[in-house]
């Protein structure tokens, strides 16, 4: 099957070959996607918003300021970062890892790593105790289960930023196997 989008439930290209970007352009002004069209002798091609549609956009006031952009111009426009992106492999990585959402988190060093992991044995230690204090007819059921439920929800925090520390290391790794790929590709596309 060929990539007209028919599988996707839409309608076949009927030129695909003359408007590469056709199902994946968006307006940048108003964020909806733009068709492509052709002038009625097919000598120009064009891509229109469709902010600017009456049937869509029933307010005036609403509708997009920059209804069409011709199709060399955008073109331009794309390859330029394309290539912008390939010849510059720093903004290709901090591209990926914005969309990955990665760096966002705190580093933990391994100092932090063993104190979170006495908070938690802390922790258990103190549930014990409070289980203890239960069995002596100390405390009540209702303070040990309201007391252990505390503990319980400090653990789990512990835990999750550990893991989310964890989940962090190992996306590293794949950052600097991506960076060393983009570095590769880059160099052989300008030599």
């Amino acid at each position: 099957m060929s990539d007209s989008g028919a599988h996707q439930g839409l309608r076949p290209l009927r030129y695909p070959e003359t408007h590469l970007l056709r199902r994946l352009a968006v307006c940048g002004i108003c964020d909806l996607k733009m068709t492509s069209l052709n002038s009625g002798t097919r000598r120009y091609r064009y891509y229109w918003c469709r902010g600017t549609d009456p049937n869509r956009i029933k307010k005036a006031y609403e509708r997009c300021p920059h209804p069409t952009i011709s199709a060399p111009e955008l073109y331009a426009l794309v390859w330029s970062d394309v290539v912008s992106l390939l010849t510059n492999p720093e903004l290709l990585v901090s591209a990926w890892k914005e969309q990955n959402k990665i760096g966002h988190k705190q580093d933990l060093n391994d100092d932090e790593k063993l104190r979170l992991k006495q908070q938690i044995t802390d922790a258990d230690n103190q549930r014990k105790r409070i289980l203890d204090a239960y069995e002596e007819g100390a405390i009540e059921l209702e303070e040990l289960a309201g007391r252990r439920n505390v503990i319980d929800e400090k653990i789990k925090k512990i835990k999750m930023k550990l893991s989310n520390f964890t989940v962090k290391n190992t996306q590293e790794v794949s950052i600097t196997d991506f960076k060393k790929n983009i570095d590769e590709v880059c160099r052989s596309l300008s030599s």
